[in-house]
């Protein structure tokens, strides 16, 4: 253990994956993510619940981080989200 020291004869770690973790706040969403949130609203008042998910999906997404994924196959939606460590996936027809 001493050598180690001395003689720099350690085993170089591997970096770390990039995981972000913790609460994300609203407040770090643009004027236009939050005017989505208002927009998946107001289609799914008017009953356009395919328009609404994907406002609400794209509200969700932070563009730096791209943790919203949305696969569309005719009138099938399937998501994939990343919250942290995590992986949701869900889908609708």
């Amino acid at each position: 253990m001493v050598f180690d020291k001395l003689f720099g004869w350690t085993k170089k770690n591997d970096a770390d994956p990039d995981i972000p973790f913790g609460r994300y706040s609203d407040n770090n969403k643009s004027v236009a993510k939050v005017g989505r949130w208002a927009e998946a609203d107001n289609l799914f008042g008017e009953k356009r619940y395919a328009e609404s998910i994907e406002a609400f999906f794209d509200y969700l997404c932070d563009d730096d981080q791209q943790n919203v994924i949305i696969e569309k196959n005719g009138g099938a939606i399937t998501f994939s989200l990343y919250q942290g460590s995590k992986l949701v996936r869900g889908g609708m027809d």
